[in-house]
C-alpha cells in the first residue's frame, strides 16, 4: 500500500531568547492598595475621591496600563449595595449624590490581571440644598376674635434635604376700592 500522499506538515519553532523577559510577573501575589484616600464634599450631589498609588515611584511617569476602581455606598447602612466607576486617574468626581447624606469610598487598583484589595475606607458628607418640594397640607385658619390675624400650619417636605432653618411666607396684599 502507499501511504497517504499528503504528508503531514512539521514545523519546528526556534524563538530568540533575547525576545522573552527573563521575568514573569506573578500574579499570585494581590498589589498593594492605594493609600492616601481622601473624600471631599464639593457640593450637594458632588464628591471628590483622591489617593495615592505606593506601587508607583514618585516623580516617576509609567508607561504601564493602571485602571483604579472607585465605589461608594451610603454610610448609614451596610446593606447599600454598592456603585463604581473605572478612571486612569488618580482622583475622580463621583456626582449624582443625595444631598445632606454620609457616603463611604474606597479604591481599587488593576493592572492586567492582578488587582489590590480594596483601600481604606474614606468618608464624605454632601452639602445641603434646598428642599425639592414644598410643605405639605398648608392650613390656614382665621383667629377668633381677630379677624386680621391667621394661624398657619403645614407639614415638612418628604425631602427636607438637610435642617430646615428657617421659613419664608409670602401673602399677596391687595386693597379693595369702592366707588360711589
Amino acid at each position: 500500500m502507499d501511504p497517504d500522499p499528503i504528508d503531514p506538515l512539521e514545523v519546528d519553532f526556534y524563538p530568540l531568547l533575547d525576545d522573552f523577559p527573563t521575568s514573569v510577573p506573578d500574579i499570585s501575589t494581590p498589589m498593594l492598595p492605594p493609600v492616601g484616600v481622601q473624600a471631599v464634599a464639593l457640593t450637594h450631589d458632588a464628591v471628590r475621591v483622591i489617593w495615592a498609588d505606593n506601587s508607583v515611584p514618585k516623580n516617576q511617569k509609567t508607561t504601564e496600563v493602571r485602571f483604579y476602581t472607585v465605589r461608594w455606598r451610603t454610610s448609614y447602612s451596610t446593606s447599600a449595595k454598592y456603585k463604581s466607576a473605572d478612571t486612569t486617574a488618580l482622583s475622580h468626581t463621583v456626582i449624582g449624590l443625595k444631598p445632606n447624606t454620609m457616603y463611604e469610598f474606597s479604591v481599587m487598583v488593576t493592572k492586567g490581571r492582578r488587582s489590590s484589595t480594596w483601600s481604606m475606607t474614606a468618608h464624605a458628607t454632601t452639602y445641603e440644598a434646598a428642599p425639592t418640594s414644598a410643605p405639605k397640607d398648608l392650613t390656614v385658619i382665621t383667629r377668633e376674635g381677630k379677624p386680621r390675624a391667621v394661624i398657619v400650619s403645614w407639614q415638612p417636605p418628604l425631602e427636607a434635604n438637610g435642617k430646615i432653618t428657617g421659613k419664608h411666607l409670602h401673602y399677596p396684599v391687595f386693597s379693595v376700592y369702592l366707588l360711589f
